[in-house]
């Protein structure tokens, strides 16, 4: 099943399905690391592995909610890694960038100018990154460069840029 995001403007956009979004990327989220930490722990340790977004670096107009969950995935994943970097469990943060899966059919995407990555590759870096163990990992350098961007860049500008690319009207 892919992931579930939406394009378009907020005021437009289904209610149900933007809070099946949020139902899926906080509140399962929230819970599934709260049940599995405490399993961890007491069995012998583990990873988990959250899948956040670049699009969690940003306030994406025409994709609002998704973005903010995004963000949401992120912070949180990067919190509960520093509450649990000295046990035997290890919360991880993945953000792929765009990648060629039937998400961007679902949400009602094209992907026009963006070149996507493969399942295959993003699959590969997500495997190195937990083997490494890394509390963030961002998949290709174009992704990166983005992330960085949105932490430098002035709000009012990273915003502009976002509803330009995702052409919100």
């Amino acid at each position: 099943m892919p992931g579930m995001g939406d394009a378009g403007l907020f005021e437009k956009s289904d209610i149900q399905k933007d809070e099946n979004i949020i139902r899926l990327n906080v509140l399962t989220l929230m819970k599934m690391n709260r049940l599995f930490i405490p399993y961890l722990r007491e069995n012998g340790g583990g990873t988990i592995v959250n899948i956040a977004s670049t699009l969690a670096f940003a306030p994406t107009a025409g994709e609002a909610v998704y973005a903010a969950s995004k963000a949401f995935v992120l912070s949180f994943s990067q919190a509960l890694y520093e509450e649990t970097k000295k046990s035997n469990v290890s919360v991880l943060t993945i953000c792929p960038g765009v990648t060629d899966t039937d998400f961007f059919k679902s949400a009602g995407f094209e992907l026009g100018q963006f070149k996507a990555a493969t399942p295959e590759s993003f699959a590969a870096f997500a495997y190195r990154s937990v083997v490494k163990k890394r509390a963030l990992s961002i998949h290709r350098i174009s992704n990166k460069l983005t992330a960085l961007y949105c932490r430098l860049a002035p709000r009012k500008i990273v915003r502009k840029v976002f509803a330009a690319v995702c052409k919100t009207e």
